[in-house]
Order: structure tokens, then C-alpha cells, then sequence
């Protein structure tokens, strides 16, 4: 018995149905495979208290009922809002969510139906899969890395192609940034102003979040590791879209991961630095994922940051998809490693390491700045943007979420008179433990 027909047996066992012939080969298995053990444990735990959350039956007064009981939950936790609220919040949300998409039919779960068995049943399915094409709309700025989101932001389209197997292919694409990977590295490329490229490893997390996209025969696997290692809930409702064909919603609610004990600057910069709920949702009969949102919660409430409206299987790709043709003045992002030798900046506090990067700035010393910088140069644009610009303060360094460097307030101001307040990333994690500015202008 192999990992895959262990999970498709698992979810009978989940539903006690599992065939008595298959009982042995399926123990024999767990005993010898500490990956499926695991799953096996994380599932039983987690089915145990899916069992003993009150299932939810729709009725015409659903959505009033369920945006009264948010809004009762808003009053009464506005001075504190707890950690257990806000999750209450996401998951009420959620349901509103399925019901204003039309997926009104809320019944129970068939007997032995699981989120874990939904999401076993997917994975098989889509393990052979040889292509996806995934339509989606991301709440961003065009020019952003692929993990940020902004709540406040407008969804903009995004895209993703991608080729799973043992030498995997695949583009992401929105307005300002392209990534690929063509099976043997990653190259990136920002569009202008910045005009920057870079290059990275096929493992490099350069995606962050959408990674488990690229395959979506790992989607279970990605999805119970996150269940276990941060204790999220998967709840799975069985529905029905408006011209009643079936469909199986699986909803992982999932809390902020991070360091928020100095500021709360970085919350919500990203899904896995928010309070946040994934809801993926299933054809009941195939088994393929069809759409995926993703809500975090702020302060106003629920927002909605992710959400894919079409999922194509199986079609052929042009191979310059995975290419990636760059302008010919296009800038390099460098390791910084590759960059020579500054003791000087090495021994740099955070804040030492902003001033030296707005100075440079105000003199027009480019080489400087591009090294803080960690590219080739400076693309024109972005000289004209910093050029001349006044440091009028300097604030304490503090540390956020999950950045590994720190962030600076500061407030310039430019050379056509305009002032701008916000915190410059820096950080010198890198194996030559050299400072570099990290974003924030």
C-alpha cells in the first residue's frame, strides 16, 4: 500500500467503512510510514472536534441572522478583542460567504464525509493532473512581492500557470511583477520603475503562500502539516451551486503567525501574518478544487483577500509561458555576498543603516544606494523619485510578525516639497550578515 491508497482508505476508516480485507495492509502501512501516522493522528483529533461543533442548517433569515450575530460580536468585544473572537468572527463570515455566493444549501455532513477525507479524496485526484491554469484576483499592489496583501487595497487580476511533476514548471503574473521558474531556476522580474530582476533556487520561497497552488496534488498534505503545527480548524460543509449541482466546501481557519509583542505593524501584511480563514471548495463528483478564498479579519471586520474565479485542468502550454524576456537595461538584484566588503556597514545599527540610505539619497551617491540597495544600479525613475530627499526624523527600530529584520520610522521629505511618514525594512540575515534596505520607500 502506498501514501495515496492509505489516504483513500483512511477516509473510509474515518467513516467506518473500511473494508475489513484492506484492515491489516492499512495497519502495516501506518506502523512503517511516520508521515501517514501522522496524518492519521492530526485527523482523528481534528474529526473529533468537527464532531462537537453544532452544525449549521440554512434558512431565508440566514444572512440577516448571521450579520446580526457579527455585529453583536463587533459591540460587545470592540474594547479587547480577544483571540477566540476573532476567530468566531472569520468563521461566521465564512458562512455568510457561501450564502451570498448562492451555495445555500447548508445541510449536515453525510456520515463518514470529512474535511480530511474532501481534501484525501482531492489530492488523489489531482495528483494527476498535468497542468493547471488558475484565474484569481488578489487584494495587492501591482508591484508588491507575491506575499503581501493590503486589506484596503483593490482585488487587481493575477494569474498562475503551472506544470506539476518531477521537474516542475510555472508563471505567476499580475500587473507588476511576473515570477517563473522553467524547471531548473526561478527568475523574477519587477517592472518599471524599479525595472529589477532577480534569480533564486527552485525551492527559494519566493511565492510564499501560493506554492501549494503550484501542485494542487499536495494540497492536502500542505493543509493537514499547517493543522498540525498551528492547531487550525477545518471545518466541511456539504453544498449545492445555484442550478443545484453538489459541492463539498472544506474551511481551515487558521490564526496570525508571528512576533507581535512590539508592534502590530506587520499584521495582516500577509495571509499566514493574519487572522484568516481558506475556504476551498470542491465538484462533489470529481473531486478537482474549483475555487479557493481566502478572508482575513481586521479591525472593521472580515475582508476578503483572495479569491480564485477559474481553474482550467489538463490544457496544453506554449513553452514561452515558462520564459521570461527582460529589457535590456533591466537592473539585477545580487546576493549580497557577491557585494565587496564594508565592515564598517556590517557593524551598523538598524537605524545607523537608514540614515546612511537616506543620506546617499539626499547626496545622489548611486553606487551607495544600489548596494544598500543589493542591485546592479539604480534605474532613472527611481533617482528622480529619491534624489535630494530631506530626512526630517528618525524613529526606534522595532521588530514585527515574521520579518527577520527590523523596521525604522521615518518621516522625508522629497525634493518637490512632498513629506512622507512610514518604516524602511532592513536586514542583514544573509549568510554575509551584511545590512541591506529590504522595502518600505
Amino acid at each position: 500500500m502506498n501514501c495515496n491508497q492509505y489516504l483513500h482508505h483512511l477516509t473510509n476508516l474515518l467513516g467506518g467503512r473500511l473494508d475489513p480485507d484492506w484492515r491489516q495492509e492499512f495497519e502495516e502501512h501506518e506502523r512503517g510510514c511516520e508521515r501517514c501516522a501522522r496524518t492519521a493522528s492530526a485527523a482523528h483529533h481534528a474529526i473529533t472536534a468537527l464532531r462537537s461543533t453544532p452544525r449549521i442548517g440554512a434558512s431565508p433569515q440566514f444572512k440577516d441572522r448571521v450579520m446580526e450575530q457579527i455585529r453583536t460580536m463587533e459591540d460587545e468585544t470592540r474594547p479587547a478583542r480577544g483571540r477566540t473572537w476573532r476567530m468566531a468572527g472569520i468563521a461566521a463570515a465564512a458562512c455568510l460567504l457561501l450564502a451570498m455566493a448562492g451555495l445555500i444549501n447548508l445541510a449536515g455532513d453525510s456520515p463518514g464525509l470529512t474535511a480530511f477525507g474532501t481534501l484525501a479524496r482531492a489530492a488523489e485526484v489531482m495528483s494527476g493532473v498535468n497542468s493547471v491554469r488558475i484565474t484569481a484576483r488578489m487584494s495587492t499592489r501591482p508591484y508588491e512581492n507575491f506575499e503581501w496583501i493590503g486589506a484596503h487595497c483593490e482585488p487587481i487580476p493575477l494569474e498562475i500557470w503551472t506544470e506539476p511533476g518531477a521537474q516542475p514548471r510555472w508563471r505567476i503574473e499580475k500587473e507588476g511583477r511576473i515570477v517563473v521558474m522553467d524547471g531548473e531556476q526561478i527568475i523574477g522580474w519587477i517592472k518599471p520603475p524599479s525595472n529589477l530582476a532577480y534569480r533564486a533556487q527552485p525551492e527559494a520561497g519566493v511565492v510564499s503562500w501560493l506554492r501549494p497552488l503550484l501542485d494542487p496534488g499536495q494540497l492536502l498534505q500542505a493543509e493537514l502539516e499547517r493543522a498540525r503545527q498551528d492547531g487550525s480548524t477545518l471545518l466541511l460543509e456539504r453544498l449545492s451551486d445555484p442550478v443545484g449541482r453538489p459541492l463539498l466546501a472544506v474551511s481551515v481557519v487558521a490564526n496570525a503567525k508571528g512576533d507581535y509583542s512590539q508592534s502590530d505593524y506587520a499584521r495582516n501584511s500577509s495571509i499566514i501574518e493574519s487572522d484568516h480563514s481558506r475556504l476551498y471548495i470542491f465538484d462533489a463528483a470529481s473531486g478537482r478544487l474549483e475555487q479557493m478564498r481566502v478572508m482575513i479579519e481586521t479591525a472593521a471586520g472580515p475582508v476578503t483577500v483572495f479569491e480564485i474565479s477559474a481553474i482550467e485542468y489538463n490544457q496544453p502550454f506554449e513553452d514561452n509561458i515558462f520564459a521570461l524576456e527582460l529589457p535590456a537595461d533591466v537592473n539585477w538584484a545580487l546576493a549580497p555576498e557577491a557585494l565587496p566588503a564594508d565592515p564598517i556597514l556590517a557593524a551598523r545599527t538598524p537605524e545607523q543603516v537608514a540614515r546612511d540610505f537616506f543620506e546617499a539619497c539626499n547626496k545622489e551617491d548611486w553606487d551607495r544606494v544600489s548596494i544598500l540597495f543589493s542591485e546592479t544600479s539604480i534605474s532613472q525613475p527611481i533617482r528622480q523619485h529619491l534624489g535630494e530627499l530631506e530626512i526630517i526624523s528618525l524613529g526606534k527600530p522595532f521588530k514585527s510578525g515574521l520579518y527577520p529584520g527590523w523596521f525604522v520610522p521615518y518621516e522625508i521629505r522629497f525634493r518637490g516639497g512632498e513629506t512622507k511618514k512610514w518604516n524602511l525594512a532592513v536586514r542583514n540575515d544573509n549568510p554575509a550578515g551584511r545590512w541591506i534596505v529590504d522595502g518600505g520607500i
